[in-house]
């Protein structure tokens, strides 16, 4: 939104002070004859003498007066024009402002790819790999969406297509303690029913919910975000990996301090109008 250039009459009006000025003491050497002898002691002989011939005396103040009545003319219209031409740019910038802040707050903002790409940076400064994930969950009334998600395995970077349950698993734990730090002893790979029958006996899942886990981990680690006023509860920030021991804990808590906390948290409020809620998740198919 560049502010238009003005005109060179404009620049020219711009100067309406001056002429202004000159074209009142005009009519102050001609309403004071003082003023008058003054400026004309000024002046060389032999100039008074040309002036005295040709216009004369009564040529003087004609000229005099017409010119102070020029300038003081210039300055009022000049001056006049150029507040109304500068107060009309105003007004149309203020137009153009208030349309681009209404088509700004009219538009779909991709959350997901937002906070994702917030979480990027954490996965970045820990140095986690294909195996490893980051997930932010936000609450949703009685449950958990998971409003940023990254990995450099697309198998598990997918943004999550369901609402997850705040009364299961490890995000149940960090949920309602504030920190979750678990490590599954058992491998899916080598024994896929021991893992599972420890997701149940453990986290409390339904044997039918795990079987559909793309992301089968063995580490995690889950911190609770709160409001600004750290009353309340907001969201979840999930550290996961495919390893026992692929996730450095104690980097994490350094990382993710009180202060990066606040700004999670202040990130999540500043957005939540363009989050969706359980209704709207419900009617996209999360």
């Amino acid at each position: 939104m560049a502010i238009p250039k003005e005109p060179w009459y404009l620049k020219i009006a711009q100067w309406g002070l001056i002429p202004g000025i000159m074209g009142a003491a005009g009519f102050a050497v001609l309403s004071i004859s003082d003023l008058q002898s003054f400026f004309w002691s000024l002046l060389p002989l032999d100039w008074q003498s040309a002036l005295l011939e040709t216009p004369g005396k009564k040529g003087i103040i004609v000229i005099t007066f017409l010119g102070s009545l020029f300038l003081t003319s210039w300055s009022a219209i000049g001056l006049s024009w150029l507040a109304h031409h500068r107060k009309s740019g105003l007004e149309s910038l203020n137009t153009e402002l208030e349309g681009a802040i209404a088509q700004l707050n009219s538009k779909d903002i991709d959350t997901h790819s937002l906070f994702s790409k917030f979480i990027f940076g954490y996965y970045r400064q820990l140095g986690l790999g294909t195996g490893e994930r980051i997930s932010i969950y936000k609450a949703t009334m009685s449950q958990l969406l998971c409003i940023g998600r990254y990995s450099d395995n697309e198998q598990f970077r997918n943004q999550s297509t369901k609402l997850y349950s705040r009364n299961v698993g490890v995000l149940k734990t960090a949920w309602e303690t504030g920190l979750a730090d678990h490590s599954v002893p058992i491998c899916p790979i080598e024994n896929l029913e021991a893992w599972l029958d420890y997701q149940v006996q453990v986290f409390d899942f339904e044997r039918s919910d795990v079987e559909g886990i793309r992301m089968k981990s063995r580490s995690f680690y889950g911190i609770r975000i709160k409001d600004r006023d750290s009353q309340a509860a907001i969201a979840v920030i999930l550290f996961e990996s495919l390893s026992a021991d692929g996730l450095k804990k104690t980097k994490i808590a350094k990382l993710i301090s009180a202060e990066q906390q606040r700004n999670m948290c202040h990130l999540i409020e500043a957005l939540e109008e363009h989050l969706p809620d359980l209704s709207t998740a419900n009617e996209e198919g999360f």
